[in-house]
């Protein structure tokens, strides 16, 4: 099947520029030209024949990776795109978790470029992550009080996207725990 392979990595950069790289042959094989700012997430479709680029122009843009082709771009948000996740779990179109600095969370459907739903939250959501079952999105929020993350998720209870309106649960984390948790897999 067409699509990213194991070896190969997709670096995003301030230059706004993806470039796909084969990593046995230590050389880019395509470069993905037309966010007009610096690329922030980066996110491949579980079968890999997708990659979704988010970027501080405010766009999603939707790509080909077998051919390097731009399919869509996608323009809701009205703040920098800080963080992109597909849903595992889900049957039929990829579903696509973004997450922005005009502190929404929206899910879209992004080979049609369609947004399914909208979260509102009070501040810029930085970063997202799906459970493995698909059915709870994490975000991490702008810290309110220095040197805190807020941690907020909510349950998305269909295959249609609808989400729940309450949250679930918060959870209050210092960066440094944070740290302690990331740096190790960082570093290797």
């Amino acid at each position: 099947a067409a699509g990213l392979d194991v070896g190969q990595a997709r670096p995003a950069a301030l230059d706004r520029l993806v470039l796909l790289w084969d990593i046995q042959q230590k050389k880019p094989f395509a470069k993905l030209e037309g966010h007009s700012g610096p690329v922030l997430a980066l996110a491949a479709s579980l079968d890999r024949k997708v990659l979704c680029s988010g970027s501080a122009d405010q766009t999603i843009r939707v790509w080909d990776p077998a051919t390097g082709k731009l399919l869509r771009a996608l323009t809701n948000h009205l703040g920098p795109v800080h963080s992109l996740a597909f849903r595992p779990g889900v049957e039929g179109l990829p579903q696509l978790a973004s997450a922005g600095g005009d502190g929404t969370v929206r899910l879209w459907q992004p080979t049609i470029g369609r947004m399914m739903r909208i979260v509102r939250h009070p501040g810029p959501v930085l970063a997202l992550t799906w459970n493995a079952e698909g059915t709870v999105v994490t975000i991490s929020h702008a810290p309110f009080a220095p040197g805190t993350v807020y941690e907020f998720s909510f349950t998305v209870n269909d295959a249609s996207g609808n989400a729940l309106a309450t949250p679930f649960e918060w959870n209050f984390t210092t960066v440094w725990e944070i740290l302690k948790v990331f740096l190790p897999l960082v570093f290797r």
